[in-house]
């Protein structure tokens, strides 16, 4: 649906306000994936396309003597991200940058991009960056797949997604990653994720807010269960 672009800037921000993570991700399985990444010898970490920087705030508290360097693109993301670090106390080692996610260079032992791959040119390219970013280490991904074959309406809404974790596997195998851990999103998390969302943006209570929830709800009809989402822990 058509709405001025500060309309939507307000009711996208009031989505994000409803959700701890701006994709299908449960607090247990934020808590599992941080854990993994906390059994491996890690002292730096970047999350590209990192929004308000929740599940880099959850790796550094799991991984206390690592650095953690969090990327977005849009300013006022990076500030909310800011300000929730300093109030979690985690200031001193969790920092954030604005910037381009497929442009960042440095030198970490590990990085995480979620639900960012379009930066890349998708999951293909992205894989190959990190690679680049990372000649030996370790990375979490989180991305878009078809959990269930897609409808017409889903293709061309969402575009091209690989088939299953399976299909996600062998790209980043193709990449050259060795594959450590791999899982996918609940029905239950999607639920979550996306009742969440559509809720934010009610609250804002205007006729806009409720019409775009709406049509947030009827578009999730026709996803879900189809749209998937996969989580991969891989290593060089």
């Amino acid at each position: 649906m058509d709405l001025p672009d500060d309309v939507l800037d307000t009711l996208f921000a009031a989505a994000a306000d409803g959700l701890s993570f701006n994709a299908p991700l449960s607090n247990e399985r934020a808590e599992r994936l941080a854990s993994t990444l906390a059994e491996l010898p890690l002292q730096s970490v970047v999350d590209l396309g990192c929004g308000r920087g929740e599940l880099a705030r959850r790796v550094a508290a799991h991984i206390p003597t690592a650095s953690v360097v969090g990327v977005d693109n849009d300013q006022e993301t990076v500030t909310r991200a800011i300000e929730l670090t300093e109030q979690a106390g985690l200031a001193g080692q969790v920092s954030f940058e604005v910037g381009d996610a497929a442009a960042w260079n440095g030198s970490v032992d590990a990085v995480i991009c979620v639900g960012a791959s379009h930066a890349f040119g998708g999951p293909a390219g992205m894989l190959e960056r990190l690679g680049s970013l990372l000649p030996s280490g370790v990375a979490l991904v989180g991305d878009g797949v078809w959990q269930s074959d897609p409808t017409p309406w889903c293709l061309e809404t969402f575009g091209e997604h690989p088939a299953g974790l399976s299909g996600l596997t062998s790209i980043a195998e193709d990449a050259g990653w060795s594959v450590v851990n791999t899982s996918l999103a609940s029905l239950e998390e999607w639920d979550a994720f996306e009742h969440g969302w559509i809720d934010g943006v009610r609250a804002v209570g205007s006729p806009e807010a409720n019409e775009f929830a709406d049509f947030r709800a009827e578009e999730y009809g026709k996803y879900r269960g189809v749209l998937g989402f996969g989580w991969l822990v891989l290593t060089r």
